[in-house]
């Protein structure tokens, strides 16, 4: 029952996303981004990890130059066998597409452990009010971030923002959902 729902939520949220055009996901982007570095997660980021976007998810590119300006450490995802690992990255041409065809660095990029990170943004699918995150169903997230202390921030245009979203055991809650119109505590 809760798999059928998160599916159906799934495939409506993603179909909206991917019917956004370019133009209009760039500049929503630049604000959601804006906005976050505005916030105290952002400024309290020593070292923080990145996503691309991928399949108009919010851009991060703003975010990577504004926080490299701030002299921020940066991180980026790299699906493995278990999940992700965060590899550090200095410049957006360290990446290559990876799984998924998704732009990942090197496993020769220095790697920290998550726990070790002050801020992850993470994206997703959908997100409620709650903190609960509905992602592409595959669990690299959640079998990540389960035992980690860092602040779990959201990047999710504001439709992507739904009352409720059904959580099983292993789904792990983001901390903070930055969208184009507000910010979202939980």
């Amino acid at each position: 029952m809760v798999i059928a729902l998160k599916e159906d939520l799934r495939r409506e949220l993603l179909g909206k996303r991917l019917s956004v055009s370019h133009e209009e996901v760039c500049a929503l982007s630049l604000l959601v981004g804006q906005r976050f570095v505005a916030t105290e997660e952002f400024a309290d980021a020593e070292r923080m990890a990145l996503y691309c976007g991928f399949k108009n998810e919010v851009l991060t590119d703003h975010i990577f130059s504004e926080a490299k300006r701030q002299g921020k450490t940066l991180y980026y995802p790299r699906v493995d066998t278990e999940g992700l690992t965060f590899h550090r990255v200095d410049s957006l041409k360290e990446l290559s597409p990876g799984s998924h065809d998704i732009p990942e660095p090197s496993t020769q990029n220095h790697s920290m452990p998550p726990e070790e990170l002050h801020c992850i943004v993470i994206p997703g699918v959908a997100f409620d009010i709650r903190g609960a995150r509905l992602g592409y169903g595959k669990g690299y997230y959640d079998r990540t971030l389960k035992d980690t202390g860092a602040r779990k921030v959201a990047l999710a245009f504001d439709f992507q923002v739904v009352d409720f979203i059904p959580l099983q055991s292993w789904d792990v809650r983001v901390d903070c959902i930055v969208t184009e119109k507000r910010i979202i505590r939980v």
